[in-house]
C-alpha cells in the first residue's frame, strides 16, 4: 500500500454563499453615491430625504426609505469587503 498525503481545506468565504449583494445596483449607483456625500456632510435620513425630493431624484414619499437603503449599503459594504478566510488542516 503506497502512503498519500491527503489535506483537507475549507474556503470559508462570502464569495461562495448565495446573497443578494451579488445583484447589479449599477442604476442605483448615483443616488447612492448622493446620499453617502448627504450622510458625510452630517444629515440625517430625514433631511437627506428632503434634498433628494427637491432635487427630483426618484425616491418613495417617506423618508424612512432613505433611512433603509442607508442601512442596506452598511451591510453590502461589510459584506462584500470580508477577507477571504481559508483554513488548512492535514490528516
Amino acid at each position: 500500500m503506497k502512503p498519500y498525503l491527503t489535506i483537507d481545506f475549507k474556503v470559508i468565504s462570502n464569495k461562495f454563499s448565495h446573497t443578494p449583494y451579488f445583484n447589479d445596483y449599477s442604476k442605483r449607483i448615483p443616488i447612492h453615491n448622493r446620499i453617502k456625500e448627504l450622510s458625510k456632510q452630517g444629515l440625517g435620513y430625514r433631511k437627506i430625504h428632503r434634498v433628494l425630493v427637491k432635487e427630483k431624484w426618484k425616491i418613495g414619499k417617506s423618508p424612512t426609505c432613505v433611512d433603509t437603503m442607508i442601512k442596506k449599503m452598511k451591510k453590502r459594504e461589510k459584506f462584500l469587503n470580508q477577507k477571504v478566510v481559508i483554513k488548512l488542516s492535514d490528516i
